[in-house]
Formats: C-alpha cells, sequence, structure tokens
C-alpha cells in the first residue's frame, strides 16, 4: 500500500495468497498494490508517484515481471481501480508524473517571467522541458553565444522565457 506521504507498507508477502482480485485466480499469481486515495476524483500526490514507482520497479526487477503485466483491478473487476484519472499504463504514468519538478522559477528567471506574464506566458511550469534542438539553435543565437550545449541538454520554459527576455521579445 502506497499513502499520500509516500509511505510503502507491506501487508503481505510476495509469496503470500492474496484477497484482492478473485477473478481469473490473481489471488494466486500476483502481487497487488494498492495507492490511497480517490483517484476518480483527484491524483495519486507526488509522494505516492514517486514512491510507487521505486516500488512498481524494484518488484518488476525481483519478480521478473515485463510492463505489459502490469494491469488495474478494473481489469478484472467492476471497478475504475486504479480510477479514471488514472490510465491503464501506471508506469508511464507515474514517471511523468515524478519529472514535475519545483512549480516556481528560478531567482535568475523570476524578471522575465513577470514580463511573460502580461503576455499570459506564465501558466507553464518553469523546469518544463520545451527544448528540441532547433528551439536550442534559436536560443544560442538570441544570446549570441553557446549558452545550450549541442548535446541532448533539454531547453526548460524558463530557459526559453528568458531568452525571449534578453532577446527584447517580451514587453518591459
Amino acid at each position: 500500500m502506497v499513502e499520500k506521504d509516500g509511505r510503502v507498507i507491506i501487508t503481505r508477502k510476495d509469496s503470500d495468497i492474496g484477497a484482492h482480485t478473485s477473478q481469473d485466480n490473481m489471488n494466486f499469481n500476483s502481487v497487488a498494490i494498492c495507492f490511497t486515495g480517490n483517484f476518480d476524483k483527484e491524483e495519486p500526490t507526488l509522494e505516492q508517484c514517486k514512491a510507487g514507482l521505486s516500488w512498481i520497479k524494484g518488484k518488476m526487477s525481483s519478480l521478473h515481471i515485463p510492463a505489459s503485466k502490469i494491469k488495474p483491478h478494473r481489469n478484472w473487476a467492476p471497478k475504475t481501480c486504479w480510477g479514471s484519472k488514472v490510465p491503464d499504463d501506471i508506469i508511464s504514468y507515474l514517471e511523468q508524473r515524478c519529472m514535475v519538478v519545483d512549480e516556481t522559477p528560478s531567482s535568475w528567471a523570476l524578471p522575465s517571467f513577470a514580463k511573460a506574464a502580461k503576455l499570459g506566458m506564465s501558466d507553464a511550469r518553469p523546469k518544463e522541458e520545451v527544448g528540441t534542438s532547433r528551439l536550442r539553435f534559436i536560443l544560442n543565437k538570441l544570446y549570441q553565444k553557446q549558452v545550450i550545449e549541442e548535446k541532448d541538454a533539454p531547453v526548460t520554459y524558463e530557459e526559453y522565457i528568458h531568452a525571449l527576455d534578453k532577446a527584447g521579445v517580451l514587453p518591459a
């Protein structure tokens, strides 16, 4: 069980018979994981996502379970479990949720974000990746130097906004 604060509580050994899904004898040949919450109404917390992803990947590794075998309860029972806000591919979902980082722009980008807000550009996550090789090229040209290396380093939204500000595109 993965609690909202990220604590993982083990209630049975992997070798114990489960009591989670009687259909198709799943109690005898599966391992259950439960995230506390109603995911028809809300999404799992970031702490749950991190802990759950780590726990699931650990079980996949130790028990040699392929990702294709990680299935929601709703596949066997007339329930919505995981919940309607969580897709069947929970691993990709958790990985994506775990990529969310601090929602506050870095201090060096705050003045640029204030200007961008005047244009309605302040709703994106500052650390969210927006870059492609073409955008990286444009940002480097705007700065008139190699500020973002040509390797696969992502360009973040705050870097993009800051570059637009330095290029004089944003209002004063």
